[in-house]
């Protein structure tokens, strides 16, 4: 089972085939349930938002630590 999971994971061309196919099947989705399409977008906006604010967090954490570390140094 390993095996399997490696080979269609970890092979750069099974990856892109797979994604390939899950957007052709979003597009059919959206084009026969338009309404989709509005919950995607919205799904699609709040991830990102999430991520953002998770990237801001780390940054701040980070700026905090160098602030520290100038300090120490002079």
């Amino acid at each position: 089972m390993k095996h399997i999971v490696e080979y269609l994971f970890f092979n750069q061309w099974f990856t892109v085939f797979l994604i390939g196919l899950l957007l052709i099947l979003s597009g059919i989705i959206i084009v026969l349930v338009p309404e989709i399409l509005v919950a995607l977008i919205a799904m699609v906006f709040m991830t990102s938002g999430i991520f953002l604010i998770g990237i801001a967090w780390k940054l701040r954490a980070l700026e905090k630590r160098d602030q520290h570390i100038e300090i120490f140094i002079e």
